[in-house]
């Protein structure tokens, strides 16, 4: 007797497995689905990358300004100006004053961004 209801919890045991695996499976897709609906396309995302590496070839000295400037002196109390000359002249000047909200999202940024470079590597 005991055997026969081992068996029989094994049995129920399998099912309960498999019903997991099939909910977390039906998670899994969901979650793609929403990040799809939320604007997340591969091929726009796969055009820009190829966008971003015709940029970089083109203004080769950007990257690693960008790379100093995060790693160094990207602070709070930082101010950052951006000035903008146009061909005829014109010129465009602004500056913000880095926030401790504003070091966190390019945090935030930044490992998502290494996160994706690691789902491609593998």
């Amino acid at each position: 007797m005991p055997k026969v209801h081992r068996m029989h919890d094994a049995r129920k045991n399998k099912r309960q497995t498999a019903k997991a695996g099939g909910q977390v499976w039906e998670t899994c897709v969901r979650r793609i689905k929403e990040k799809n609906s939320m604007g997340f396309n591969p091929i726009k995302m796969m055009q820009a990358r190829s966008a971003m590496a015709q940029f970089e070839k083109r203004h080769p000295k950007v990257r690693g300004f960008l790379e100093s400037v995060s790693a160094d002196a990207l602070q709070e109390g930082t101010v950052v100006e951006v000035s903008v000359t146009t061909p005829q002249g014109k010129n465009y000047i602004t500056n913000i004053k880095v926030t401790r909200e504003d070091i966190e999202l390019f945090q935030d940024a930044r490992r998502i961004s290494r996160g994706r470079q690691q789902e491609r590597e593998l």
